[in-house]
């Protein structure tokens, strides 16, 4: 009887020292912890951006000046029409560009199941459902393949431009 109560005693106290040795460590890692990344400042350097992107100028364009003479140019009419240059979007990447700077990485291999290009195989099935649903697939993401196949500076014609030129080298 006497051992039946010793058996029952110990799982109890195995929790009790679990429990407390659990309080302990919480107690001291309380302690010693930083109360802000801030405070650190090996910390800060390594979180630190490594650069900050701005889609728009930090001050407004000045105002519209006087037209110089014909012929006549003047140093701000340069820095505009260098600005406007600067601001004007990039020229639409055709499908075989589109396809080599992101749709490569997965379908030359056939990674996580891509079709891989030109394999009529692999392709057939899908041309066969239409090239809308194929767009679908590329624009909004299929399977592991997520939109845009993470491409979103892309177009979405741009991504179709791919699909079609994916599509052509299957056929």
């Amino acid at each position: 009887m006497a051992h039946s109560r010793n058996n029952a005693f110990l799982p109890h106290l195995f929790i009790a020292i679990a429990i407390a040795a659990l309080l302990v460590l919480l107690v001291a890692f309380s302690l010693f912890r930083k109360d802000s990344v801030k405070e650190d400042p090996e910390a800060v350097e390594r979180i630190r951006p490594v650069a900050i992107f701005r889609s728009a100028p930090a001050t407004p364009p000045p105002a519209a000046e006087p037209v110089a003479a014909e012929g006549a140019s003047t140093p701000d009419a340069e820095a505009t029409d260098a600005a406007a240059a600067e601001a004007t979007p990039p020229a639409a990447r055709d499908g075989a560009t589109v396809y080599a700077e992101v749709c490569k990485t997965c379908h030359e291999t056939g990674v996580t199941g891509a079709p891989k290009k030109g394999d009529k195989g692999d392709w057939e099935p899908r041309i066969a459902q239409g090239v809308e649903t194929l767009y679908a697939s590329a624009l909004q993401g299929k399977g592991a393949m997520p939109p845009k196949g993470t491409a979103v500076r892309f177009s979405d014609e741009e991504v179709k431009g791919a699909v079609d030129y994916m599509v052509e080298l299957a056929r």
